[in-house]
């Protein structure tokens, strides 16, 4: 089991039961609460979701991105800050046609600028 949060991974520390079996039973699945009532109360869920399948890093930062530019979208205050972050995250690491212009991009700037360095030969 591996848990997200804002697409980064944390660190689990299981001080009872390594795991080793199934974790399918009978009881509720509960959040922000323990099984035996006692309730966590210095904290928010904003929001959760369940996957019935292994998801990839990819997948996972990609629904962590989207989740907070829907929410930045719906927001009445958009930082624009923030939203040109996100944006330019998605198109440099997610979506992989504009990673590649970008990238050539870069090399092309980075080409410009060393020719300019170069003297002209007479």
């Amino acid at each position: 089991m591996k848990i997200y949060i804002n697409g980064k991974e944390q660190k689990l520390e299981i001080k009872s039961n390594k795991l080793t079996e199934t974790m399918k039973n009978k009881a509720p699945l509960l959040l922000g609460s323990r099984h035996d009532g006692q309730h966590f109360t210095n904290g928010q869920l904003h929001s959760f979701q369940l996957f019935n399948k292994t998801l990839t890093t990819e997948e996972i930062v990609a629904i962590s991105i989207n989740g907070r530019i829907n929410n930045l979208r719906e927001s009445s205050k958009q930082d624009p800050k923030l939203v040109e972050q996100i944006r330019s995250y998605y198109f440099t690491h997610i979506d992989k046609a504009t990673k590649k212009l970008n990238d050539k991009s870069i090399a092309l700037k980075s080409e410009k600028k060393r020719s300019k360095n170069v003297a002209p030969t007479p």
